[in-house]
């Protein structure tokens, strides 16, 4: 069977947003975790799509301006 890595339920984003703000043992800006991932897989890599996805739904969520 082929193998998906993409978050779907929200505890699942939570816990894949939360990771993403993490670089080693420090809290790093979102912004830095999205240069980290274009310098290693390109500026248009669909990756970087899914991070702004991630980061506008969280983002909605915790401004309470979920649909």
């Amino acid at each position: 069977p082929e193998k998906h890595y993409f978050a779907e339920t929200l505890e699942e984003k939570i816990v894949a947003y939360a990771d993403k703000l993490i670089m080693g043992r420090r809290e790093v800006p979102f912004e830095a975790t999205v240069d980290s991932f274009a310098q290693k897989l390109g500026e248009n890599h669909p990756s970087i799509d899914r991070l702004w996805t991630l980061h506008n739904e969280m983002n909605d969520l915790i401004e309470g301006n979920e649909d």
